[in-house]
């Protein structure tokens, strides 16, 4: 198989930076799609624990090619930070190919964010101007990063954000910035990223041609996609399977595989449903034994039990073929493992995430036998405890999903390979 996508399952923070390195190991190029700013990747790199919010730092650290691609809406400051800093630590090993096609940050986009944060009170990781980005782009005064190398058209675009923008920015106590200044930053930037910039379909499709494999992977997860996701708990772009095509710029024919990728429980940061969330004892062991924590922020993740509805929902809407399953080995040590299978609504029972009545939602729950063998060590499905095994099979038999990679240690190596998916 030459073309395959990655799409996390749940809620994001799924481990699917694990999986694309699993799958990425004879791969041509490694390519992004949606989003621009995520809650942090953690990478060591001369014994000091650096966090990336736009760089595929870890594959880029492998030595890998990537491409940042025309779905994502990008900082450039902060991309040739991270830049310096991963170049810096001698860690920059691959290279980064950016789509002319991706949407810009501008400065006033994260001064927006960030003032709406300080109004409601956020709770979760902050905001970093992508959503403001991505409305200019659907209102088509956005610039892309090919405007960077034209000044005189970006001075057009970043004129027209800045008067739409403009009661926004005083409604929230901001100044509205000059115009040149910001025009001649990014021309800086333009500069630098000049011989990075490409047009990302042409690059995968060329290397599709020639039979050599791409790894295309989603941001976040598939219940917080714009369309898909418990709205208006969702971002603003698609983190689905069919955002892989808008977001890069290839035919839907030239995507050879789906993987889903599934945490063995399920977790949420920020506001919003999580029908199967837990509380208690049995959440503080999953936040802590699972490293629940948010890399910005450091508060906990909500914590669930896995929740078959959702996998079900996302199987159905993305065309997974197979799915990963990671974190396994957190699960080590329950007697009993609660598994949410469908919800109870208003005295009728649905088998996937409803419309309607979130916050009405009642959770049907199957308890399974937990297991107190250590599972870093097994390379094996045989070699799992016979209730691990038992509970991956009744996650595959209740949603109807193939379980092929199964994730017990955060370790690249501690990966049971069950049935090859590509």
């Amino acid at each position: 198989m030459t073309v395959v996508a990655v799409v996390g399952a749940q809620w994001g923070d799924e481990g699917k930076s694990k999986i694309v390195e699993h799958l990425a190991a004879e791969a041509a190029l490694v390519a992004q799609y949606a989003g621009g700013y995520n809650p942090g990747q953690s990478l060591m790199a001369d014994a000091e624990r650096l966090v990336f919010h736009v760089l595929p730092a870890g594959a880029l650290k492998m030595g890998r090619t990537c491409l940042l691609a025309q779905g994502m809406a990008l900082d450039p400051r902060l991309l040739l930070e991270e830049l310096a800093s991963l170049e810096a630590h001698g860690a920059l090993k691959g290279e980064l190919k950016v789509d002319q096609r991706a949407q810009v940050v501008l400065p006033h986009h994260i001064e927006i964010d960030r003032l709406r944060d300080e109004a409601e009170g956020a709770s979760g990781a902050p905001r970093r101007g992508v959503g403001p980005a991505y409305s200019d782009a659907v209102a088509r005064r956005g610039v892309r990063v090919g405007d960077l190398l034209d000044p005189s058209y970006m001075l057009q675009q970043v004129k027209a954000s800045l008067e739409a923008n403009r009661v926004v920015l005083l409604g929230l106590g901001a100044e509205v910035p000059e115009v040149e200044p910001i025009v001649d930053a990014l021309a800086s930037c333009g500069e630098k990223l000049r011989h990075r910039i490409v047009d990302g379909g042409r690059l995968i499709m060329d290397l599709a041609r020639d039979e050599r494999r791409v790894v295309i992977e989603g941001a976040l997860g598939s219940m917080v996609d714009l369309h898909h996701g418990y709205y208006p708990f969702v971002v603003s772009a698609s983190t689905v399977a069919g955002g892989a095509c808008t977001g890069t710029g290839i035919p839907p024919k030239a995507i050879d595989k789906v993987i889903g990728v599934a945490k063995a429980y399920v977790t949420r940061s920020g506001s919003g449903p999580l029908p199967s969330e837990l509380t208690g004892e049995l959440a503080k062991r999953l936040q802590d034994v699972g490293g629940e924590l948010s890399p910005v922020t450091a508060r906990p993740r909500r914590c669930g039990m896995f929740d078959v509805p959702v996998l079900r929902y996302a199987a159905r809407v993305n065309g997974f073929d197979s799915v990963a399953l990671t974190k396994l080995d957190v699960l080590t040590g329950i007697d009993e493992i609660p598994i949410c299978v469908g919800y109870e609504l208003d005295g009728n029972v649905r088998d996937e995430p409803p419309f309607e009545g979130s916050s009405r939602m009642q959770p049907l729950t199957e308890m399974v036998k937990g297991w107190d063998e250590p599972l870093g060590d097994c390379r094996e499905y045989d070699e799992l405890p016979e209730n691990a095994r038992k509970y991956i099979e009744m996650i595959e038999s209740t949603s109807g999903v193939a379980i092929d990679l199964i994730s017990v240690g955060p370790d690249r190596s501690q990966t049971i390979v069950r049935r090859s998916p590509i």
